[in-house]
């Protein structure tokens, strides 16, 4: 995003990785803040850092309290919900720190009544004395896209994980440029993979679906720049799933992502894909060959999702002989979730990688892979 920005970048952004789950950027104007929430999809949260100093006792904190200018950000009524977040910390009272905090906004005008009815969240971080305030730019996590309807999947894919897995499969096997293929999600559940994969074809924004994003309660006017770059993300999108075709064995899974298909045709405009919404299992259905190419996103079934499955090893050797066959009708490529424990033995044929991720509290491996005979 920073290297190619839609929004001419004010400032020269930092970029640093801090441990093994955060990334910081510095150095950052309020309309490259706006962009990269309109197209990061891959991250779960996003908080912009106001400010930032050691803080061991309340004094401090209420100095610290009192620099900020919060009323040249947000206007007079705007209601905020506050958290507060303790770890390592001589102010490790959180209690007394979230009291302190919205007697603050309250002196200001600032606080929300209510923890459920709010429009912009605040929160103080603790960590071994160094405080940060910090502002929620929307109003819940950022993986949280809002395009699902009738949601009954048990323990769903994230969105940003799936996200992730789509954008590197584009990026170590990428599809022929300018050519369509069709995209098939077998056990598909709620469709979180297949869903991804499609805003990342037709270059949607993350807050496409999302009633309100708390951006309309800034100051400053965001919204130009997020038309701006839903426009810019539309005119340079792929545009090469030719058609798209969910299957889940479960009719209520499929009642669902009917439900969903058809909110996104009504919120949003087209052109879209062809899509077929069919309850069948994976090892019956065949490829149109005239649609070009198949990408598979595959998260099967395991542990609480299908506690019953008796020899899991042998489940996915089938599932590797499948996609073997659906590869000598037609090139195909994909990503397949398993459980970190079963051993993964390929096809000696395939080109493939594997990474390692969790989900969900589960330590899983996604297998990428490219079949070509």
């Amino acid at each position: 995003i920073l290297d190619s920005p839609y929004v001419p970048l004010k400032f020269e952004p930092h970029l640093a990785t801090v441990g093994d789950t955060k990334v910081r950027i510095t150095n950052v104007g309020l309309r490259t803040l706006v962009e990269i929430l309109a197209r990061c999809r891959t991250a779960r949260y996003l908080h912009w850092i106001l400010d930032e100093s050691q803080i061991t006792s309340y004094g401090e904190l209420r100095s610290f309290w009192n620099r900020q200018l919060l009323s040249d950000l947000l206007p007079a009524g705007c209601r905020v919900a506050a958290t507060v977040y303790t770890q390592k910390s001589r102010m490790d009272h959180r209690v007394g720190l979230l009291k302190s905090v919205r007697e603050a906004l309250q002196e200001a005008d600032l606080l929300a009544t209510s923890e459920a009815d709010f429009d912009v969240g605040l929160s103080l971080s603790f960590d071994q004395d160094i405080c940060q305030l910090r502002l929620n730019p929307t109003h819940q996590e950022l993986f949280r896209r809002n395009y699902k309807r009738c949601h009954t999947a048990v323990a769903p894919l994230g969105e940003h994980i799936a996200a992730g897995l789509i954008q590197y499969l584009q990026r170590i096997y990428p599809p022929t440029a300018h050519q369509t293929y069709t995209l098939y999600i077998p056990f598909a559940g709620s469709g979180t993979l297949g869903w991804e994969a499609l805003l990342l074809d037709r270059g949607i924004s993350n807050l496409a679906f999302v009633n309100s994003t708390g951006l309309e309660h800034w100051q400053v006017d965001a919204q130009p720049t997020v038309q701006h770059v839903e426009k810019s993300l539309a005119a340079n999108a792929p545009y090469q799933i030719g058609q798209l075709v969910f299957a889940d064995i479960d009719p209520q899974q499929v009642n669902s992502l009917d439900a969903t298909w058809q909110s996104w045709q009504q919120q949003l405009q087209g052109p879209w894909p062809q899509c077929q919404i069919e309850s069948q299992d994976f090892w019956h259905w065949e490829p149109e060959l005239s649609q070009g190419p198949l990408t598979v996103l595959l998260n099967p079934p395991f542990d609480h999702r299908l506690p019953t499955i008796a020899a899991p090893q042998e489940t996915y050797q089938r599932i590797w002989k499948r996609l073997d066959y659906l590869a000598s009708r037609t090139p195909c490529r994909g990503v397949c979730l398993i459980p970190a424990e079963i051993p993964t033995q390929l096809p000696g044929h395939w080109q493939h990688q594997s990474l390692a991720l969790r989900s969900g509290g589960k330590s899983l491996s996604a297998i990428f892979f490219n079949i070509i005979k």
